[in-house]
């Protein structure tokens, strides 16, 4: 089912880690460290659907190679404590094919990220069998510094600090969520996800009424993974770490209330149509049946203006006159 997921993380040199290696592994490529010259083949890795990069208008032409663009980092950044890149992760709707979830996530980091004067390296990736991976979901790696044609190497002076503005990344979980929404709703799809906190949308839900959504709401948040838990996860195949396992727990918690609460909805809206259809007919049944009658009286000289003796019987029976009797003049 539809899930919100967008975290976001720094990949940098004061925590050992290579923009090259992740790319390599995120891309199922082969690709080089020209820090330390180790070779990072990926090229086997099994579960990579899509890969892709979007450019901000005005890069160079080799910031589309992916080898090329990621050494190019790491030759710029060159101190100790350097950040590399940032990296996204978002979860894709289960509701949308496979041609709608590249289509949704290529087109809001042209829309976010690249516009915003970064390329963004994007990797779809399946569901893993085993771990916290149980829906399709997209790694876009980001650089953090912009191009300037102007400088030898193509790059800007500085790092675009206004990128780690609270603001920006508040921008980025809401327009997330709206790209999804638009695409669950172009695909027909009743689904929708919120980027809000749990407290907040359960405050809404209570406030509109809808006290079974505010109890599936009323669950603790996910617990952060973190790189070292999700590495140790990984390479067992499967939730081992402490925060993997509270992790799994919780997202098991949610699927089942998730499920149960869409469970209930649907009941509910077809026991509404259900009901309406049943008054709908009702409905109808009464009109015919009048129709019916007034045509036997058509027939039989019974209109209301055909008698002009009123009925002893019918005048003891109903001592108010009825609204079709005409008053007395």
């Amino acid at each position: 089912m539809a899930i919100y997921h967008l975290s976001a993380s720094i990949i940098g040199r004061s925590d050992g880690r290579s923009a090259v290696a992740a790319s390599a592994y995120r891309a199922g490529a082969d690709m080089t460290d020209p820090d330390t010259g180790t070779r990072h083949d990926y090229t086997r890795k099994r579960g990579v659907r899509a890969t892709f990069m979007e450019l901000p208008e005005g890069a160079p032409d080799w910031a589309a190679d992916r080898p090329t663009l990621w050494n190019a980092v790491h030759a710029k950044e060159t101190r100790k404590n350097s950040r590399l890149s940032r990296e996204i992760r978002v979860a894709l709707p289960a509701e949308l094919d496979a041609e709608a979830q590249a289509r949704l996530v290529r087109t809001w980091a042209r829309d976010h990220l690249a516009a915003a004067g970064i390329v963004a390296d994007i990797a779809i990736h399946e569901p893993s069998r085993e771990g916290d991976d149980r829906n399709t979901h997209a790694h876009i790696m980001t650089t953090l510094r912009r191009f300037d044609g102007a400088t030898v190497d193509g790059w800007a002076k500085g790092a675009a600090r206004d990128l780690n503005d609270k603001a920006f990344l508040e921008n980025l979980r809401a327009s997330w969520e709206a790209a999804q929404n638009a695409a669950l709703e172009a695909a027909g799809s009743t689904a929708r996800v919120d980027h809000r906190t749990l407290a907040a949308q359960r405050e809404d839900a209570l406030a509109a009424g809808d006290d079974l959504l505010a109890a599936v709401l009323d669950r603790p948040p996910e617990p952060h993974l973190g790189v070292s838990a999700q590495a140790i996860d990984r390479r067992a195949g499967r939730p081992v770490s402490n925060r993997g396992r509270a992790l799994a727990e919780v997202r098991e918690t949610r699927n089942r209330l998730m499920t149960a609460y869409d469970t209930a909805r649907r009941a509910a809206a077809f026991i509404a149509t259900t009901t309406a259809g049943l008054v709908d007919r009702v409905s109808g049944a009464r009109s015919e049946t009048g129709h019916h009658n007034n045509r036997i009286s058509r027939m039989f000289g019974l209109g209301r203006h055909a008698a002009t003796v009123p009925d002893p019987a019918a005048s003891a029976s109903s001592p108010e006159p009825d609204d079709d009797t005409p008053s007395p003049s």
